[in-house]
């Protein structure tokens, strides 16, 4: 009733002498991951400074646990749990950049990276996915006009995605949750 204003009480009868609505269990999800990452990055500078050369190397390890509890009505409870074992991934970064004038340089890189599996998104069957991994590929000319008043940068880049949870149209994705 709206207009009822009287205090809801918990654990005894209500003021209009009706019996407490029981308590229900609520359905409830538990996603862990953790992800431990070593690197090593170099950087060095040649030709009196115009050519810049950047090497590296990370190492991820990361696991991912999903727990759903879903209860019933009359009391049946269907827990769910899965767990990704633990995988370890190794990804590089290799690049250049040479400046050929004041003005003017060329630069080209190599990637990957990775993002483990945070949200805890599953496969069809309940599983957990993998971490997302991608790769990408850059080359272009950055420009330096006017002691930096003007400057920009004209590049090609091709990224690969994997293991990709989500399609997003505007995302460079594989679209698939399949290793490659």
């Amino acid at each position: 009733n709206p207009g009822n204003t009287n205090v809801l009480r918990f654990g005894q009868k209500q003021p209009n002498g009706t019996a407490e609505m029981p308590y229900l269990k609520n359905t409830g999800s538990e996603s862990v991951t953790w992800n431990q990452a070593n690197y090593l990055v170099f950087q060095g500078k040649w030709l009196d400074n115009r050519l810049t050369l950047v090497s590296g190397a990370r190492r991820d390890r990361n696991e991912t646990s999903t727990s759903n509890t879903t209860f019933l009505t009359g009391g049946t409870v269907t827990p769910v749990n899965a767990r990704r074992p633990s995988s370890s991934q190794t990804t590089y970064q290799n690049g250049a950049s040479l400046q050929l004038t004041r003005e003017v340089s060329l630069y080209a890189l190599k990637s990957g990276g990775l993002q483990p599996n945070f949200t805890g998104n599953r496969d069809t069957d309940g599983n957990p996915l993998p971490a997302t991994l991608a790769r990408s590929q850059e080359a272009g000319a950055k420009i330096d006009l006017f002691n930096g008043k003007v400057t920009g940068t004209v590049s090609v880049f091709k990224i690969k995605r994997t293991n990709s949870p989500i399609f997003y149209w505007w995302a460079p994705t594989s679209n698939s949750a399949r290793s490659r």
